[in-house]
């Protein structure tokens, strides 16, 4: 319990925050994107568009995206490693201690 509980923590608060700012970054660039777009049909007459420039930059976005999501997936199998481990040892102790219980048993009514 005492080194398994806080390691289990603070892999679960991280992957709890990563989950979050990614969740925020979905919204962010969803929005960025519409606005973009947006400006794109405003000023389409007036500048021409580069798609080399938007594909570096979906690019860039993508590869973000990715590094983000292996860092998560990374996340939740350290947390299932240590869940695993915790469960292995709980009932572990369940055990051991049932038997205890029995073996005190049979000492009062011998």
């Amino acid at each position: 319990m005492l080194y398994l509980e806080p390691r289990s923590t603070k892999v679960m608060f991280e992957r709890m925050k990563m989950e979050k700012e990614e969740g925020r970054e979905r919204v962010h660039v969803g929005t960025r994107v519409s606005s973009e777009a947006e400006q794109q049909r405003n000023t389409a007459e007036v500048e021409p568009t580069t798609p080399v420039a938007s594909q570096v930059t979906e690019r860039r976005e993508q590869e973000v995206a990715q590094a983000d999501t292996d860092r998560l997936d990374e996340m939740r199998e350290r947390l299932k490693k240590l869940n695993s481990y915790s469960s292995l040892l709980n009932v572990m102790s369940l055990m051991s201690l049932s038997w205890h219980l029995v073996y005190l048993a049979q000492r009062l009514l011998s």
